[in-house]
């Protein structure tokens, strides 16, 4: 048998600790999501049917879209990197109906995404020195 060459050893470990980073990144990633996510399900738990515009507003802040006050349903809708929140106001009765609903991107789309956001700067560099050379 040929003895292993002097870089073949710490190559492996390189890779393994890359592999080994990459997942540490991810688990931390998906406790943050899911820690958001639950604090942001306790925030919507805390609306309840009939309260007003204003008592939502202090609870979820500001909406980041709201229709035109006027109608006799209003919806105003709240968004995050994970969720989406709707609630419909009443003119006279306040909240008449809410809606929460998990970001509906699997997984594998979303580290597929990340990967390509993290990849795009290599890619580029790759492409300079290609054309540097």
């Amino acid at each position: 048998m040929k003895p292993r060459s002097s870089w073949y050893w710490p190559f492996v470990g390189f890779l393994l600790m890359i592999i080994i980073g990459l997942s540490l990144i991810a688990v931390k990633d998906e406790l943050a999501a899911w820690k958001r996510n639950k604090e942001r399900l306790a925030t919507f738990d805390r609306i309840k049917i009939g309260m007003s515009e204003e008592e939502v507003i202090a609870i979820l802040g500001p909406p980041d879209h709201f229709m035109p006050a006027g109608k006799i349903i209003t919806p105003a809708w709240w968004h995050s990197e994970d969720d989406f929140i709707e609630v419909n106001f009443h003119v006279s009765e306040g909240v008449t109906s809410k809606t929460f609903l998990k970001d509906p991107a699997t997984k594998w789309e979303k580290f597929l995404k990340r990967w390509e956001e993290f990849s795009k700067p290599c890619s580029d560099a790759w492409e300079l020195l290609r054309e540097a050379f």
